[in-house]
């Protein structure tokens, strides 16, 4: 299956890249310049390469991961395992290993939500996706706790969504 690079203002076809997957996401490290995939695959600008960690988290789809740009980790959280349905994992990716996070108080299992990082504020924002019904809830992961948060004003319930933050000071 070929990668595709984009480069203002087209498409290109670059390495070939890993096999097919289903419902696959990624996430950008600016620092390392790498895409890093539930698979652990990173992507350096032109191939990608395939790491082999010590620790990874379980196969999944329909997950989430961010790239936390203060603490140099990617986040992955909850996702769908064939034949045993959704779960509510956390787990952050060092370059070099997985580690299994264990907080007290977590968003519910689920898949089909959006994560992105919040530089201004240091936290990684989940939202929405499918628990047992469609939700339209809001999660902060600091790295240690995730907090839910409950603005009076939010998006309507949605799954397989995608969310972006703009930097910018308020």
């Amino acid at each position: 299956m070929p990668s595709f690079l984009f480069t203002v203002p087209t498409w290109s076809t670059t390495a070939r890249g890993t096999s097919a997957s289903y419902s696959a996401v990624a996430a950008f490290d600016p620092v390392t310049g790498q895409f890093d995939s539930n698979q652990t695959w990173e992507w350096n600008g032109t191939t990608w390469t395939q790491r082999n960690p010590a620790h990874s988290p379980p196969g999944r789809y329909l997950h989430a991961l961010a790239y936390d740009g203060t603490r140099h980790v990617t986040v992955l959280f909850g996702g769908f395992q064939s034949g045993g349905g959704n779960i509510g994992d956390t787990w952050e990716y060092d370059g070099t290993d997985w580690t299994q996070k264990t907080p007290a108080n977590s968003p519910g299992a689920r898949d089909g939500h959006a994560m992105t990082f919040d530089s201004i504020r240091g936290v990684t924002v989940l939202h929405a996706g499918q628990t047992f019904v469609t939700s339209s809830d809001t999660w902060e992961w600091d790295g240690t706790v995730w907090t839910q948060r409950t603005p009076a004003h939010h998006p309507v319930e949605r799954r397989d969504h995608v969310i972006a933050l703009t930097a910018r000071e308020v």
